[in-house]
This record gives C-alpha cells, sequence and structure tokens, in this order.
C-alpha cells in the first residue's frame, strides 16, 4: 500500500488565495481614494475661482501645486 501526502493542503491554498483578492483589494481602494482627493481638489479650484476669490484660489493652487 502507497500512502501519498498531499503538496499543499487546502487551508494554506485557500489562505494564499484571501492573501491575493486581499492585496487586490487595498490596492483598488487606494486608487479610488487618489481618485476621490483629486476630484476633490479640481472642485475646490473651480468652486474657488467662480466665486471670484481669486486670492485664496491662487493659495490653494500653491499649496497643493503637485499633488495631483
Amino acid at each position: 500500500m502507497k500512502i501519498s501526502s498531499a503538496s499543499s493542503s487546502s487551508i494554506e491554498h485557500t489562505l494564499k488565495a484571501n492573501h491575493a483578492v486581499d492585496s487586490l483589494l487595498s490596492m483598488v481602494q487606494h486608487t479610488i481614494r487618489s481618485l476621490m482627493r483629486t476630484v476633490n481638489h479640481v472642485g475646490t479650484s473651480i468652486a474657488l475661482g467662480e466665486s471670484g476669490d481669486l486670492d485664496a484660489a491662487h493659495e490653494f493652487r500653491n499649496k497643493n501645486s503637485g499633488r495631483l
């Protein structure tokens, strides 16, 4: 009688699969957060420009330059 052992258990396989899904979800959440931050900056810039507060718009632009 020959007894063979499995190369990896189903628990290890499930843990590896869950880690891959968690990594993917983390990446997606980071991307969405970055997009929302960009939309927020664009919306704030538009609102400041439309309100006519050019000093505040200029200050906001200087403060956030290079972040988009």
